[in-house]
């Protein structure tokens, strides 16, 4: 987290390896500047209290609790004194895990990285369901990888950016976005379809010809995929066991695990860790 935006105040956070967290209160008037640039992050800024003026590559903007702020890798964002006091709470994403989640959501790589137009409007139909992560954020002690990953596909699903047009039909219903938030949110933990249809709100039968139509899967199978991606981009950092690691992602029968590897991404996982040791 950059201790330039958020030095009005000491700061409560949290930070992992591919996002961090972190509330500031300010009623101190000062500016502050901060540039996503040199840790390849997206800044989002969210509005607990007060107003707080901000201003990202000459474009101004009041982030409030109805207006939110995203910033892009590369883009100087400055904080202006505002009128009074205000709180905030700032969310740094990195570039590797929005790729990635928009990889999945795509089912492709997408080429190049997705660029989200400053403000986020809060007061829209899906606000709630992001203020809602956000208020998830604010009230645990750590914060869970699940949560972060839920809150990047609430963004590339809700906010636009670069890559908006690649998701069919705005990636479908939005009973359809619930099913893949609670997927990203729960997928280390055993999902069935049962399961999506309740979060969607829709029927079993709904929900699984809702998948095949707009992402061309199944359910599950959209699960598996996003499991295996995850295994995939820990094995080159991570010094657990194979086995660990996708038992970690949600996988249950590691022989299933290791051909349904083979079968995605053609080789086994013993081979992306030896070429990534190279």
């Amino acid at each position: 987290m950059s201790s330039a935006l958020l030095s009005h105040r000491p700061v409560h956070g949290f930070v992992d390896d591919e996002f961090a967290v972190g509330f500031a209160a300010s009623g101190l008037g000062l500016e502050a500047i901060a540039s996503a640039q040199r840790e390849s992050s997206y800044l989002v800024v969210f509005g607990i209290f007060g107003e707080l003026p901000i201003e990202r590559d000459g474009q101004r903007l009041r982030v409030t609790r109805s207006v939110a702020a995203v910033v892009n890798p590369g883009e100087r964002l400055v904080v202006r004194p505002g009128g009074g006091p205000a709180g905030m709470l700032v969310v740094r994403l990195y570039r590797r895990l929005v790729r990635r989640e928009l990889t999945a959501l795509l089912g492709r790589e997408p080429g190049t990285d997705p660029r989200f137009t400053l403000a986020l409007d809060l007061a829209q139909p899906t606000g709630p369901g992001i203020r809602d992560l956000v208020h998830g954020l604010l009230g645990r002690p750590a914060v869970r990888e699940a949560e972060v990953r839920s809150l990047v596909t609430s963004l590339l699903l809700a906010h636009r950016h670069t890559h908006s047009g690649l998701l069919p039909e705005d990636f479908g219903p939005r009973y359809l976005a619930r099913a893949v938030e609670y997927i990203e949110a729960h997928l280390a933990e055993r999902i069935t379809l049962g399961d999506l249809a309740q979060a969607a709100g829709r029927s079993a039968r709904t929900v699984d010809a809702a998948f095949r139509e707009h992402l061309g899967v199944s359910p599950m199978t959209h699960v598996r995929n996003l499991r295996l991606d995850r295994v995939r981009a820990a094995l080159p950092a991570s010094r657990q066991k194979t086995g660990v690691i996708a038992l970690n992602a949600g996988f249950t029968h590691l022989g299933r695990f290791a051909a349904a590897y083979r079968e995605r991404f053609g080789e086994l996982p013993s081979a992306t860790r030896r070429t990534t040791l190279r």
